[in-house]
């Protein structure tokens, strides 16, 4: 086996060569879709099938019909329906929030009706987290470091309280991102002027909208009560959900726990750009991911689409309708490459998220990377 490079906090080249795992599998997966869609550019091959079009519609639609139905109705079990249904608007948004602008449209403000930015993750999911997953320049990571110990560290330890008080701070977040994002926006309004701003700058006021619907009907104090069970419940359901495909810990074979995915400052570092993605990426219901309108339905709907994960971290631009084409050729690269991959069960991942959090140990990093400045 070939030595691996050790990766550090102040090393974050990996390593690129043409006939190494990730250039070849490039290579055999354009061809595959160039031949399999017989489009006639990459930009057409890589693009969303028909079927996710519609299954886009259906959910983006069934989410503004819920909320207004619970607007009118005052009802806090159909506003909490319409926090759920907000999983899978944000899968619409982040699917095309990596794809061009000409080949994405308008879907990826579907991200905006949630308490994120399409604007904000451009910048920090797609070129922190994609580049760097599970690394301490991942802000997915970073971000939550004081509160939530995802990464070791040096004399680290996951804050007690936050532990055991971690379901009602997710709860509380949903309000605190949509208020976050109102003061983003008359900020920029202050130094832009509304006419000068863009279309995704506009968009930070999204939800907004959706809480003055909701006190146009019920009232302000009802109003924000019915607002905040919907972004809630959004918050409670998605970041386990997100989370877990890169935060979920297992037992291991005496007993404890350790984590399904490599996290930087633990051993077997990857020193190539494709082995890295895997290492620190888990999966899980791809079978759900068969480029039906039924699959990508129940992906976007159900996981935000982040239960086929791998393959997007390998090809981020490919949209997610189009990873069932060249599944097959990816899974023989792996075996060709000597690549460890698996897919795990649902629960027992989102379990896994719990336990990562609630009982995880966090492991100091070795005495070499502390040294390093």
């Amino acid at each position: 086996a070939k030595e691996k490079t050790p990766l550090t906090p102040s090393s974050r080249m990996f390593l690129y060569d043409e006939k190494n795992f990730y250039s070849t599998l490039r290579r055999r997966v354009k061809e595959e879709l160039m031949t399999k869609t017989g489009a006639a550019s990459v930009l057409e091959a890589t693009g969303p099938t028909t079927s996710m079009q519609a299954a886009c519609a259906v959910v983006v639609s069934q989410f503004l019909l819920v909320h207004q139905l619970a607007a009118r109705t005052g009802s806090k079990l159909l506003s909490s329906i319409a926090g759920f249904l907000l999983i899978g608007c944000w899968g619409v948004g982040h699917n095309f929030m990596h794809q061009s602008d000409i080949q994405g449209g308008y879907w990826r403000y579907a991200i905006d009706l949630t308490p994120l930015s399409s604007h904000a993750q451009r910048m920090t999911h797609a070129l922190s987290h994609h580049l760097y997953p599970n690394m301490h320049c991942d802000i997915e990571c970073y971000a939550l470091e004081d509160l939530l110990a995802f990464i070791p560290g040096v004399g680290k330890n996951n804050n007690v309280v936050m532990k055991n008080a971690y379901p009602a701070v997710l709860f509380l977040a949903g309000i605190q991102g949509v208020f976050g994002k109102m003061a983003v926006f008359m900020k920029l309004m202050k130094h832009k002027g509304l006419g000068s701003m863009s279309l995704a700058e506009k968009a930070y006021i999204l939800p907004m909208f959706q809480l003055l619907n909701y006190i146009r009907f019920n009232g302000v104090r009802n109003g924000l009560k019915l607002f905040t069970i919907q972004m809630g419940v959004l918050m409670m359901l998605f970041v386990p959900i997100g989370l877990s495909v890169h935060h979920s810990a297992e037992e291991d074979d005496d007993g404890g726990l350790k984590p399904r995915a490599w996290h930087e400052g633990m051993p077997g570092a990857q020193d190539t750009f494709g082995e890295h993605q895997i290492a620190a990426t888990s999966d899980h219901t791809i079978w759900l991911n068969n480029g039906s309108f039924l699959g990508n339905y129940l992906s976007l709907t159900l996981f935000s689409y982040l239960n086929d994960h791998t393959a997007h971290h390998l090809f981020p631009s490919i949209d997610h309708s189009k990873h069932s084409l060249y599944r097959q050729t990816m899974l023989k690269a792996f075996q060709e490459y000597g690549i460890p991959y698996r897919t795990n069960n649902v629960v027992s991942l989102l379990l896994g998220f719990h336990n990562f959090l609630k009982k995880r140990t966090v492991t100091e990093i070795s005495q070499d990377i502390q040294n390093i400045g």
